[in-house]
């Protein structure tokens, strides 16, 4: 189904928080394989038409909101329809819309929920083995203890429906690496003040 023609089955809505949540539904299941089916069937209703056809309007949609993000349109004229028409107040929703979800949906860094700290007086034998390679000095380094630094880290959802996972994990920090990671978090801790002054 083309956009336009989408549209024009959305332009009979007259309801502008179901017209928003179709928009949403569209962007955010655009990757699924299979549209739920309580999505379908709501939305289905809404519109007075079968399921089959909802699921091509979602399907329509979410392929051209892919092309309104990517090409950061930021009025329906962008996208070739007039903006006093009704189609075209509906894309003006739609890019707002949907800029508001890519923000919300970027990729970024997992998160530190929380950390704990464990000083064993040896390293494990893959990490004193591993240590023995590199420097060739493994008595000395086996007479050295480890942090162990334990983390709980929440990582990013792939998918609209998942919630985040939270895994552990744990590293082993000697000495010397630990030493270089204080100094340079204190270094960090510098700058956010600095930061945090400043605003």
């Amino acid at each position: 189904m083309e956009v336009t023609e989408a549209l024009k089955v959305l332009s009979k809505t007259n309801s502008r928080d179901n017209v928003l949540q179709l928009l949403r539904d569209a962007y955010n299941y655009k990757k699924v394989k299979k549209l739920p089916e309580e999505v379908l069937k709501n939305h289905s209703q809404v519109l007075g038409i079968d399921v089959r056809e909802t699921a091509k309007v979602l399907r329509s949609l979410g392929e051209f909101s892919d092309q309104a993000v990517y090409e950061c349109w930021k009025n329906s004229e962008e996208a070739g329809i007039p903006s006093d028409s009704r189609e075209g107040q509906i894309i003006s929703l739609a890019l707002a819309e949907w800029r508001a979800l890519a923000s919300d949906s970027l990729i970024g860094a997992p998160k530190l929920l929380s950390f704990s700290t464990e000083v064993c007086p040896r390293p494990s034998p893959r990490f004193s083995s591993e240590q023995s390679q590199s420097e060739g000095n493994p008595v000395s380094r086996s007479q050295k203890g480890v942090c162990l630094l334990h983390l709980k880290i929440e990582e990013n959802p792939t998918k609209v429906s998942s919630n985040a996972e939270v895994n552990d994990v744990t590293l082993e920090l000697p000495k010397d690496i630990l030493d270089s990671l204080v100094h340079g978090l204190s270094h960090v801790r510098s700058q956010l003040s600095s930061v945090a002054k400043n605003t």
